[in-house]
């Protein structure tokens, strides 16, 4: 089955489109919003969703376009079970859709009986419709209709509907040599039956109620009761050793109690001593500090007035000579000035006469500018009388083919062929005629109502009777009778459709079908001709060259002329050789020009260098003398407040000697009481009290625990006396003893069943895979060509399902990874593997032959794949498949090969009186489409054209 054309009328954004497509490879391509989804769900609806839904479903279908009125209509021609099918389908909403199926020369079918035949032709137990039919219709060969968003999903799920089918074609081409017998299901369903019985779902537990899960239960009790009897026993063994343990304690933790104390006594004491000392060394401490700072402060400002009087007499030395230096500074900035301003009027001068030399050089090359967008004019002028005649001859090509009759390879192939049929028919008719000749007769001889002499011949075709004379009638039947009649029957119909196409097309014959045919292919290869001079001429674009060469040969001209007024004195030059010769000497004058302004301005520069050299200097040297001035102000200020503050040398020497005795003094007391603070090392001394305390709290703690156990003790002792607890011990152990005896032979037997369940599935897994071995071949195959030689596929045939689909790509080291586990390109790529392989198997149901649809299915996938996965398609249209590809970039599919159908986005009528979106058909009346063999731009214009 393989789609050959569609038509959609008033359909969403489509008011009318026709699409004709390749038997195994095409690209329907278009940016978004030019309705390349909407195409394809068009087709799809009307294949698989009977034409009387309503409700949303039709709702959505109805055509946006403003001034459309009519219902959604979608027409399909298609191939299927060997011969051609119109389909024509009006979604009217609820009972007024309306089915016609029509087989190609052939029978007719319509509404209900045309829906029944359609799902018979696809395969289909019935079309969709009523309730729920939106979710069903989404399901109908979702393995073959790849929607957007959906390419990265696993195909086995969408295989779902087509399971049955699937399996059986496996079979037929080599999975039936695995098929098992109903005995060997009958045997593995049995064991698999006992194993749920007894381990229930999972697999693993017993089943609750089971015989095994009983055993296990009754192993459990008895061995939680020899648990409880050995727990009684170990717990008086217990009790006893904690009772003795815990009296022992008691006793040995009131002796260390007295111990401990008299250690505590002695840390007390000396404790006591290094608070007495500690207060001592605080008091030494401040007196210490008070005298050291005293006698600080006093060397500071002996030292400070020692400092002052340095630095005066070196400050006074070192202005002396920076004075004179000054002055000398003050005469260099004088002869700087008067060279600077020398430079700056000679650089003036080299300014004005650059710019100048500039103007003439830009008057110049203006002049160079408008002589060569004159010659540009010129060429285009000439260029644009060519394209204008060789426009005017197109046209009349066009005329021409316009009186030859509309036909096409297509008509004359079917005109050909009913000729032939003709030919056949009136060829079978004469070998059944008969002929009848008179060789001698005495008298005339009478055949049919003609009369024969001697000599003469007859071709009878149909019951004629001959007489001679009075005595003799014969009659004659040819071919038998009813084989003739149905002879001329035959050939009469095959005359009536050959001159019923002629007459559709307006020609006499056969004959003149094959002349004009081949005079508009004739006239077809003119235009085309004419047609690739002009796009080599760029004809679209020449108009506008030569108005843009225009406009700029008028703004040279008006730059020439505002130059012209910059150098009145300047001669315009006669032709281009003139120009560029005046323009190359204008250019060396301007070259000299601005070298003397650049070594001038050099000289300018280096004056206002020199010049800002002296006075930075000058200020340099004024600003270290009044910085060194007020320094040396400061400086005398300071001694002075000095003096005042602690009074002469010999005052301050003797003050500076008392403090020093007394900070002696007062940091000897200090240090030989910290000596003794020492001693007592009072850092050991807290350690030891914090360690005796938590010592002795320790004790206590263990005395009172060990009390609370021994009491705990003797009440287990006195509570447990009555009973027996070897004797139950005993007991519990017996009972244990036979409950795993018991248990033992149960587990032997689930085992055993379990593991004959284990063997019969592993068996049929083999079975299965050696099953859904065609199919894995076939996925590999397309793998292979995107992921090279070493690719393979994994694909699980469990429970009546496809399942666990892996990607095995052994030389690059990652083993095999699970369909949900790769990347979303690779997903989409393995996803269309699948697919195109479950295609080729069902396809034998089909002729051979089923269309996959790729709707922007590979929109994770990077450039460089693309170009890769094209392998795969293209390997599956050879195989027979009809792969149509939907994409916003038709040249990504280049290198496919495929028939391309570009569509383009609707156009707006310019001067009409509504702005309906229209297209410019093309020869066949398809609205806004281009097909081309390779990816075009071309976006039809429209002005005034509409189309109802």
């Amino acid at each position: 089955m393989h789609l050959i054309s569609a038509t959609i009328r008033n359909y969403r954004i489509h008011r009318e489109r026709t699409i004709e497509f390749d038997r195994s490879r095409a690209l329907i391509g278009g940016p978004n919003e030019t309705g390349k989804s909407t195409l394809i769900e068009a087709i799809h609806r009307a294949l698989f969703l009977r034409s009387k839904t309503g409700g949303e479903i039709q709702k959505g279908m109805i055509s946006n376009l403003p001034g459309t009125t009519g219902q959604p209509e979608v027409e399909v021609i298609f191939h299927a079970g060997g011969g051609d099918y119109h389909l024509s389908k009006r979604f009217s909403g609820g009972q007024n859709g309306t089915t016609k199926l029509a087989e190609v020369d052939g029978e007719t079918w319509t509404g209900e009986d045309a829906e029944s035949r359609l799902a018979s032709l696809l395969g289909l137990d019935a079309l969709v419709g009523g309730q729920g039919a939106a979710n069903k219709l989404a399901q109908q060969w979702a393995h073959l209709w790849v929607w957007q968003g959906k390419s990265g999903e696993d195909p086995c799920v969408h295989a779902g509907s087509e399971h049955a089918t699937l399996l059986q074609r496996l079979q037929a081409t080599g999975g039936a040599a695995a098929i098992q017998s109903a005995c060997d299901n009958d045997v593995a369903s049995h064991f698999a039956r006992a194993v749920a019985d007894i381990f229930g779902q999972s697999g693993k537990k017993p089943k609750k109620g089971s015989d095994l899960e009983k055993a296990e239960t009754a192993v459990a009790a008895a061995e939680g009761s020899r648990v409880q009897a050995a727990e009684r026993i170990e717990r008086l063994r217990q009790a006893v050793t904690t009772f003795e343990h815990a009296s022992a304690t008691i006793q040995q933790t009131k002796t260390d109690l007295q111990s401990l104390e008299k250690q505590r006594a002695e840390v007390g004491e000396k404790l006591s001593r290094v608070e007495t000392l500690s207060a001592l060394q605080n008091t030494q401490a401040a007196e210490a500090t008070n005298a050291a700072e005293k006698h600080q402060a006093l060397k500071k400002a002996y030292d400070q007035i020692g400092d002052l009087r340095e630095k005066i007499g070196a400050s006074e030395a070192e202005l002396v000579p920076k004075k004179a230096a000054v002055t000398q500074a003050e005469e260099t900035v004088v002869q700087a000035r008067q060279q600077a301003e020398k430079a700056e009027r000679d650089y003036g001068v080299g300014i004005d006469r650059t710019r100048t030399a500039r103007f003439r050089r830009e008057w110049a090359a203006a002049s160079v500018q408008l002589l060569e967008k004159k010659a540009i004019v010129e060429q285009l002028v000439l260029k644009a009388a060519q394209i204008r005649k060789r426009q005017e001859k197109l046209k009349g090509l066009r005329k021409e083919l316009a009186k030859i009759p509309a036909i096409d390879a297509r008509k004359l192939q079917k005109l050909q062929t009913l000729d032939t049929d003709v030919a056949k028919a009136e060829a079978a008719l004469s070998a059944m005629a008969a002929g009848v000749e008179v060789i001698t007769a005495d008298a005339p001889v009478t055949i049919g109502e003609k009369t024969f002499a001697a000599g003469g011949s007859q071709i009878v075709t149909e019951t004629t009777e001959i007489s001679f004379g009075g005595s003799l009638r014969l009659r004659i039947r040819p071919g038998g009778g009813d084989s003739l009649a149905a002879a001329r029957k035959s050939s009469a119909e095959a005359k009536r459709k050959l001159q019923q196409s002629l007459d559709e097309l307006g020609l006499e014959s056969v004959l003149k079908a094959g002349e004009a045919f081949a005079q508009r292919a004739e006239i077809q290869g003119f235009i085309d001709q004419e047609e690739t001079a002009l796009q080599g001429m760029d004809a679209e674009k020449a108009p506008g060259l030569l108005a843009a060469a225009q406009e700029d040969q008028t703004s040279a001209q008006a730059e020439v002329d505002r130059r012209r007024e910059q150098v009145p004195d300047a001669t315009p030059p006669a032709d281009r050789a003139t120009a560029r010769e005046t323009l190359a000497g204008e250019e060396g004058i301007l070259r000299a020009a601005e070298s003397a302004e650049i070594d001038l301005k050099a000289l300018r520069d280096a004056g206002q260098k020199g010049l800002q050299g002296a006075e930075a200097e000058l200020t340099r040297l004024r600003q270290s003398i009044e910085r060194e001035t007020s320094e040396l102000n400061g400086y005398q200020a300071q001694l002075r407040l000095l003096l005042e503050n602690h009074g002469d040398d010999a005052a301050r020497s003797l003050a500076l000697n008392h403090a020093l005795a007394a900070r002696t003094n007062s940091e000897t007391a200090l240090k030989e009481t910290r000596a003794g603070l020492a001693q007592l090392q009072p850092e050991i001394l807290e350690v030891d009290r914090k360690r005796f305390q938590r010592a002795w709290d320790e004790l206590g703690r263990q005395q009172q625990e060990a009390q609370n156990k021994q009491t705990e003790a003797r009440v287990e002792l006195r509570s447990d006396g009555s009973a027996d607890p070897e004797g139950d011990l005993a007991h519990a152990e017996a009972k244990l003893e036979s409950a795993r005896r018991q248990l033992e032979g149960v587990r032997r037997k689930a085992d055993a069943i379990q593991m004959l369940d284990t063997l019969f599935t592993e068996v049929q897994q083999a079975l299965a895979d050696h099953f859904t071995q065609p199919l894995v071949e076939r996925i590999s195959g397309y793998l292979q060509c995107l992921f090279g030689p070493d690719a393979r596929a994994v694909v699980t045939l469990g429970e009546g399902a496809f399942t666990a689909m892996q990607l095995v790509r052994s030389g690059s080291g990652t083993g095999a990874m699970p369909f949900m586990n790769l990347s979303g390109g690779a997903r989409e790529q393995v996803a269309a593997a699948v697919r195109l392989a479950m295609a080729e198997v069902l396809a034998g149901d089909h002729g051979g032959c089923l269309p996959v649809v790729f709707d922007d299915a590979f929109a994770y996938s990077d450039p460089v794949r693309v170009q890769t996965l094209q392998r795969m398609l293209d390997l599956a249209a050879d195989r027979g498949l009809q792969v149509i590809v939907l994409t916003c970039n038709p040249s990504d599919y280049i290198g496919l090969g495929a028939r391309q159908i570009l569509l383009t986005a609707p156009k707006t009528i310019v001067g009409a009186s509504t702005s309906l979106p229209i297209s410019a058909p093309d020869p066949e009346g398809n609205a806004n489409l281009t097909e081309q063999a390779t990816s075009s731009d071309f976006a039809p214009t429209v002005t005034a054209y509409h189309r109802e």
